[in-house]
């Protein structure tokens, strides 16, 4: 495994994780490219509900992302909203070590994620990390997609706090 930094994102890497995005064509089907991103990542930087990291080489070079919501999986875990890794340095494990710092970053360490229908690298990527399939979005984003909704629970030492966890109803 090639060993990186994951540190949090700062401003002057927007420009650099951005560049991950536009380089991998997953993203082109939804057109998402390296100006959105650039947006996106500058406009959650200022958000604390948000976390951005980055993988770093040991020369500094960003070759990695993980933008992650703590909290943003219903409450009760976080939400990887995404990952990227430059696709020089795909199969390297770094992947995986995002996604598990993200999982460090989530209430509960349980992270919730979509992944496209047809992204079947994706998926498997996931089901090796342990997470498993929670149900499908149909058309969710894109008209021709369905999104598969993916979790995995960290293992619990002790009793949940499940205070909050359940809607309530009542009638006045």
């Amino acid at each position: 495994m090639y060993h990186v930094e994951i540190r949090p994102m700062t401003t002057e890497d927007c420009k650099e994780a951005a560049q991950i995005v536009q380089e991998n064509p997953l993203w082109e089907r939804y057109e998402y490219g390296a100006d959105e991103a650039f947006h996106s990542f500058t406009n959650a930087l200022g958000n604390q509900d948000e976390m951005l990291l980055v993988a770093t080489e040991p020369q500094g070079e960003i070759v990695g992302f993980a933008w992650v919501q703590p909290s943003g999986g219903l409450g009760r875990a976080g939400y990887l909203r995404l990952i990227g890794v430059a696709p020089a340095h795909h199969g390297q494990g770094i992947g995986e070590q995002l996604i598990q710092a993200a999982e460090d970053e989530c209430v509960g360490g349980t992270m919730m994620l979509l992944v496209s229908d047809f992204n079947e690298r994706g998926q498997q990527f996931y089901e090796r990390m342990g997470y498993k399939r929670a149900g499908e979005l149909e058309a969710f984003v894109l008209s021709d997609v369905n999104e598969i909704l993916m979790w995995k629970r960290k293992e619990q030492e002790e009793k949940p706090d499940i205070t909050g966890a359940f809607s309530t109803f009542s009638e006045e």
